[in-house]
């Protein structure tokens, strides 16, 4: 079964993907788009560079695929996201990738559906003790998305 997890970002992306005969990897798109005021355009070109890498690694047909879906937050920094459009962000990135991949069961938790309140260093940790790769020498986008895989696999 093939698992692919999405921590989705304009700027970094975090990739994670499972193949349950071989192993976990994980990866960080960098995106770096060209210059260009217009907010949706940012946000397309995030979503085509995403679609294209995870053509490249051979997941747009995954089993399942996991795509961190954001919600608004009443904190002070879940507001200050919502007021500079980054929640809209994520969720257009979210809505552009579900709509090109073919795969067959998609899973879209919020963050507090899949990773409750946990900070990202008590994920990172878990992270560390799954997979024996330490966690500070990689992105927090990287160990999410590969955590949403446990979370699935932990759920099913």
């Amino acid at each position: 079964m093939k698992i692919i997890g999405i921590d989705p970002s304009l700027n970094h992306i975090g990739l994670a993907w499972f193949d349950t005969e071989k192993d976990i990897r994980v990866n960080t798109l960098e995106v770096e788009p060209p210059f260009n005021p217009d907010p949706v355009a940012r946000r397309i070109f995030a979503a085509q560079r995403l679609f294209v890498k995870i053509q490249t690694v051979g997941f747009e047909n995954a089993d399942v695929a996991i795509i961190e879906y954001p919600n608004f937050q009443t904190s002070e920094r879940g507001k200050i996201a919502a007021q500079e459009g980054h929640t809209f962000d994520l969720a257009f990135i979210a809505g552009a990738i579900s709509g090109r991949m073919r795969t067959t069961r998609w899973f879209m938790p919020t963050p507090v559906q899949w990773k409750g309140n946990r900070s990202k260093e008590a994920m990172g940790v878990r992270f560390t003790e799954w997979t024996g790769l330490d966690y500070h020498k990689i992105s927090d986008h990287r160990y999410e998305a590969a955590m949403m895989i446990k979370w699935f696999l932990d759920k099913n």
